[in-house]
């Protein structure tokens, strides 16, 4: 649900522009409204419409296209990320950049989507009621018929306003992880990554490090096991929720206990697999990020223990975790 908000700075500077426009309305012919946009939504914000599709939302409530370069009223259209949803500008301005007025707008939803199809309908009521008040209309002219000759009005083709160049966003996380097939049994551990994405796609690389893990035998030899990786995942978004290809290099630390010979081996492992994830906004520059990720292990090994085997690592693995990631532009 929106809710919309007027400052009392803003209320006043939109009636003195009013009364400038009424004004100039009298004082010379009235010609339908054409307004200049810019509109620029924050990098952090998922699945916001594009400035294409707001200024196709406009024109449809129209009926007609109300943007041209370089006219003599300019209109800021900002949208937010705030701690109850999202917040919206429309800020008017004249050719020199001077206030007119603007119009705040609000919403405990989050749904960015919904709430730009509501800027854009109180933008196009706002030129509506401005060409009401000055005399004009939206529908286009019809043609002038003379005795002489027929007048037709000229033909206005839009320049089209160049796309925005994409931006590229980054976040750092951090947070526990459980794994399961990497050690005798199940461990617990931490990761640390970072992450660049530009629109729909990701590029995540991360680092993963599990306590000791012990297998004792019934002698009461055994050995401890502990894990150390590195991942790289090329994901692809959708709304909230991402998958990627996923590739997994580490070393695989062994330590002997209770046996004559005890050593330390270290061997390198490798696995490739999947990982899901589910990222919840917690505020404009923190997320929460579930995520699991399904790994086959390329580099099966197995530990001796007294010249003999005690466990081999199994063929597939998982590991679960929820990070915490902080956002930048």
């Amino acid at each position: 649900m929106l809710s919309w908000g007027v400052t009392r700075r803003g209320a006043w500077t939109v009636c003195l522009s009013l009364t400038v426009f009424a004004a100039a309305g009298t004082a010379r012919s009235a010609t339908p409204l054409s307004v200049s946009l810019r509109y620029d939504v924050d990098p952090s914000l998922r699945d916001c419409p594009g400035e294409d599709e707001f200024r196709r939302h406009v024109v449809e409530q129209l009926g007609t296209d109300p943007f041209r370069d370089g006219a003599a009223h300019h209109i800021d259209a900002r949208v937010l990320p705030s701690e109850r949803g999202l917040e919206g500008a429309l800020v008017w301005s004249d050719a020199a950049g001077a206030n007119e007025g603007d119009r705040r707008l609000s919403s405990a939803n989050r749904d960015c989507a919904e709430f730009v199809r509501g800027m854009t309908f109180a933008l196009a009521v706002q030129i509506q009621f401005l060409n009401q008040l000055l005399g004009t209309s939206l529908e286009p002219r019809p043609a002038v018929v003379s005795p002489a000759r027929e007048i037709t009005p000229p033909t206005v083709t839009a320049t089209p306003t160049p796309a925005p160049r994409p931006r590229a966003s980054f976040s750092a996380n951090l947070g526990p992880v459980g794994s399961f097939g990497e050690a005798p049994s199940a461990s617990v551990g931490a990761e640390l990554g970072v992450a660049a994405r530009l629109r729909a796609f990701s590029l995540d690389l991360g680092a993963r490090a599990t306590l000791p893990v012990t297998l004792r035998q019934a002698d009461g030899t055994g050995f401890q096991a502990s894990t150390l990786a590195g991942t790289l995942a090329v994901c692809g978004h959708l709304r909230r929720f991402a998958l990627c290809p996923l590739v997994a290099l580490g070393r695989l630390r062994v330590a002997g206990l209770g046996v004559d010979d005890a050593h330390t081996p270290a061997s390198t492992t490798a696995r490739v697999g999947l990982r899901g994830a589910f990222a919840q906004p917690l505020s404009a520059r923190l997320a929460a990020v579930l995520h699991a990720d399904g790994a086959y292990t390329l580099t099966p090994r197995t530990v001796n223990v007294n010249q003999l085997p005690v466990w081999r690592t199994p063929a597939l693995g998982l590991a679960v975790g929820i990070d915490v990631a902080l956002l930048f532009r």
